[in-house]
Order: C-alpha cells, then sequence, then structure tokens
C-alpha cells in the first residue's frame, strides 16, 4: 500500500514536470528552418558569448569613453565599471539569454544545461544578478592576472593593454558562466541520484 502511494506520487511528480517544461509551450522555433540544423548546444554558447561580448562593448568601452577613455589605471572606476558589467549582464541574462534559450529548445530539454536558474519570477532575476556578480568579478580577476603575466614576461600587457575588448571579455565570461553551470549540475545530479537511492531503499521496505 505504502509502495503503491509512493509510486503514484513519483509518477504525478515527473508529469508534473514535463507538464511545466513540455516543447509544447516552449514552441521551438523555426523547426524546418535553416536553424533547426546547427546543433543547439552550438546556438546556445553563440549567443551566450555574443551577449557577454556586447555588455563589454555597451558597458565597458561606452561608460568608459564617459569616464574620459582609458579607465584601466583607475581602480574607483574600474571597480564602478565591473559593477554596471554585473548588473547589466545579470539583467540581460534572466530577461534575455534564458528566455531565448528555452524558445530555442527541444524536446530534450537542453536549455537546462546552459541556465544556472530561470523560473520567470521576480526572485529569478535577483538570483541571476548575484551569480552575474561571480560570473564577472571571477572573469575581471582574470584578465587583470593574465594582463599582469603578459606585462611581467614579453613587458606589456598585450590584447589587454589599453583595457580588454569584447571577444575576448565574452569568452572568458562564457568559460566561467559554463564552469559554474556544470558544477551546479554536478551538484544537482549528485543529490537526485543520492535521493533516488533512498526512495528505492524506503520501497524495498
Amino acid at each position: 500500500m505504502k509502495k503503491n502511494k509512493m509510486d503514484e506520487n513519483i509518477r504525478e511528480d515527473e508529469e508534473k514536470k514535463k507538464k511545466e517544461t513540455s516543447p509544447e509551450e516552449i514552441r521551438p522555433y523555426m523547426k524546418q528552418g535553416f536553424l533547426s540544423r546547427i546543433p543547439y548546444s552550438v546556438k546556445a554558447i553563440f549567443m551566450k558569448w555574443w551577449f557577454f561580448g556586447c555588455g563589454c562593448f555597451f558597458v565597458l568601452w561606452g561608460l568608459s569613453n564617459f569616464f574620459g577613455g582609458d579607465t584601466s589605471t583607475n581602480a574607483g572606476i574600474s571597480m564602478i565599471l565591473a559593477i554596471v558589467l554585473a548588473l547589466f549582464n545579470g539583467v540581460v541574462t534572466d530577461l534575455m539569454v534564458d528566455n531565448l534559450l528555452l524558445l530555442m529548445d527541444t524536446d530534450k530539454r537542453e536549455s537546462q544545461w546552459y541556465m544556472m536558474f530561470h523560473n520567470g519570477k521576480l526572485y529569478s532575476l535577483f538570483i541571476n544578478i548575484v551569480y552575474s556578480f561571480l560570473v564577472t568579478f571571477a572573469s575581471v580577476i582574470t584578465i587583470d592576472l593574465i594582463a599582469f603575466a603578459l606585462d611581467q614576461t614579453i613587458g606589456n600587457a598585450g590584447p589587454f593593454e589599453n583595457g580588454v575588448e569584447p571577444i575576448l571579455c565574452g569568452i572568458i565570461c562564457l568559460i566561467f558562466d559554463l564552469l559554474f553551470i556544470g558544477i551546479k549540475d554536478l551538484i544537482v545530479y549528485y543529490v537526485r541520484k543520492k535521493k533516488a537511492k533512498k526512495t528505492k531503499e524506503e520501497t524495498n521496505v
């Protein structure tokens, strides 16, 4: 009796999850078009990189001109730019990138591998902004370390001599984004595996 009830609850949870992320609701775009032939991973990675690069272009480059050009030697202004970039990326990720990932999704539900958190609620925006600060500051620190290492070895910062440009900034932010999402997915996997094992043990009692 207990086993049947537990099996019924598990089936209801699975049906609820399928309903929440059903491809009919997501309505994948252009199923028979050219873009449908491109692997989802390629589209997702390119789109995320492009938006990260846009953040660098509009925030770091745009506001740098507002502050009078090269701001790499001014720690205060550099910190302000990093904070604005983190806010920009967080808002864009929650309101645009994640929704586009869902729009492109297929019945394989591949979008979950490229999003840290998304549920359409207001607190989702807050979580993505906080997460964006993690990605942005990890990227900024990495860029500074690379520039410092280049300056010490070859006498100049190379491509980072006058600050970072959008293509490299987008790549570095994308690497950290995918790294942190991968860590999250790994934790979720082991938690679910442990939970499933516990459920199986309880049903066998």
